[in-house]
């Protein structure tokens, strides 16, 4: 199975469960949960970041990274929507519809441009590294 795949599952499951900490730990804990939200976002950007760094350095081709931050950002998307009607969530936009596309959105967009960027500067990395060697 290809790096980009199998980067963007693990990176996908980890993604979803941020995010479904960051919707169940503010009621539960009497966290702010505008914070969460914020806190939510970092993780998942650092995350989209590793998995590009680290699919561009083995494979040494973008795409690939980027392939894996879009497989990540839905994989992660499938898992928050699917909890977030189980439990019952209210929606933020007063659309169910909307709140699905929008969270869709949000994690293939962020995921794909996030793995983009850090797989370009992972493909940097393996080139410098593989000049040093020679």
């Amino acid at each position: 199975m290809p790096p980009s795949v199998v980067w963007g599952l693990t990176t996908g499951l980890f993604v979803a469960i941020v995010d479904a900490a960051s919707m169940v730990l503010p009621a539960s804990l009497g966290i702010n949960p505008d914070a969460a939200k914020i806190a939510d976002l970092t993780v998942n950007v650092l995350l989209f970041a590793i998995l590009g760094f680290r699919v561009g350095r083995w494979g040494g081709v973008v795409r690939d990274a980027a392939e894996g931050g879009v497989i990540a950002g839905v994989v992660a998307a499938t898992i928050g929507v699917a909890l977030s009607l189980l439990m019952h969530v209210e929606p933020e936009s007063g659309s169910q519809v909307n709140d699905i596309v929008g969270t869709y959105a949000l994690n293939v967009a962020l995921g794909g441009v996030v793995a983009l960027f850090s797989g370009w500067y992972g493909t940097i990395a393996r080139e410098s590294g593989s000049a040093r060697r020679s």
